[in-house]
């Protein structure tokens, strides 16, 4: 009889030892297409349910790919023997433990769909059971077929475990070189805990080498960045320093029309004027004086009643001497049209 065997089951429950201790050369592993992403590998292990001739798929891919296979398969007999190992011989973290329940409900909800596909299920908690029921199913005398496998949803004998997670066929063949020993399971624990731990420092160090790239990459961007400010600075500063000198020609300059522009004007006018001197009497707020000088034009011209030139004649006072009286009247008015 052709044999195709479909293992699934939680982590750590034995379905890759038992792919291998079946005696059928053609067997896929799920963990060979892991790398593909989580949808894309059970895509992928879908298609094996379609290969001819006999066959293993084990892994913890199988249940979702049955879904996948069915949803894309409607109404399509699957001929095939499913083998579900319930019982890990190591204790699973928390991440296992959900993917394991994960299992059991992709199967819960497909299990009846299999059933009318033709497919029979087997469940097992000790894989040695399952060796000894596909030895036997392989005898050529053994005309052991579909009916005689159903489950109890179809015919009552279907080979689902017992309480102890046994076949309920108590006529199988027992070879016992071809059991597990403790010393199996033990092996096969052992490894997959080794396992388990590679693949932990395998990640670990991807993820401290992704960083490092990243910090190396970021670090020789900054430098970049740094080398290419450092030389438009460079680029700038006789820029700059040329600026610098054209600023202070310039504030010269004012300062020095300022100067001349304030001595054209009456002393009166002058002596309110927003001037401040440093100790050496310059000037330290020339462009203030600048903004304020038409005003003081405009205010010594008021005062006089002609130009606010130096050197133009004033008004004439009589004997020569003028009136104190009218001079006070005259300072204020220009004190008043300052502040206004």
């Amino acid at each position: 009889m052709t044999r195709r065997i479909v293992i699934l089951g939680g982590p750590h429950t034995g379905k890759t030892t038992l792919s291998i201790r079946l005696g059928i050369d053609n067997v896929r592993h799920s963990d060979d297409i892991k790398h593909l992403g989580w949808s894309e590998s059970s895509e992928a292990a879908s298609q094996w349910f379609n290969e001819q001739g006999e066959w293993v798929a084990e892994g913890v891919q199988m249940a979702r790919a049955l879904r996948k296979w069915l949803r894309a398969n409607p109404d399509k007999p699957l001929d095939v023997d499913i083998v579900k190992l319930s019982r890990p011989f190591d204790e699973l973290i928390q991440g296992q433990l959900s993917m394991a329940k994960g299992i059991e409900t992709v199967f819960a909800e497909i299990e009846s769909d299999l059933i009318k596909r033709g497919t029979r299920i087997h469940r097992f908690d000790n894989p040695n059971d399952a060796i000894s029921l596909f030895q036997r199913r392989n005898m050529p005398e053994d005309n052991t077929d579909a009916k005689s496998e159903k489950t109890s949803e179809e015919e009552g004998k279907n080979t689902k475990d017992s309480a102890e997670g046994k076949d309920t066929d108590t006529s199988k063949n027992q070879d016992a070189d071809k059991k597990f020993t403790q010393a199996d399971l033990d092996r096969v624990a052992s490894r997959t805990r080794q396992e388990e731990k590679d693949k932990a420092k395998a990640a670990k160090e991807k993820e401290e080498k992704e960083r490092l790239e990243a910090e190396a990459k970021e670090k020789g961007e900054h430098q970049k960045l740094a080398e290419q400010y450092e030389g438009e600075l460079k680029e700038l500063k006789p820029q700059l320093e040329t600026a610098t000198a054209d600023v202070q020609k310039y504030k010269i300059a004012v300062a020095e029309i300022v100067e001349a522009s304030l001595g054209e004007l009456p002393k009166e006018v002058s002596d309110i004027s927003p001037a401040q001197r440093a100790e050496d009497k310059s000037l330290t707020n020339p462009l203030e004086v600048l903004a304020w000088l038409p005003k003081g034009k405009a205010l010594a011209e008021k005062l006089n009643g002609q130009s606010a030139v130096k050197g133009t004649p004033k008004s004439p006072r009589a004997n020569g001497h003028g009136d104190p009286k009218t001079d006070e009247r005259a300072r204020a008015e220009a004190r008043r049209a300052y502040r206004d």
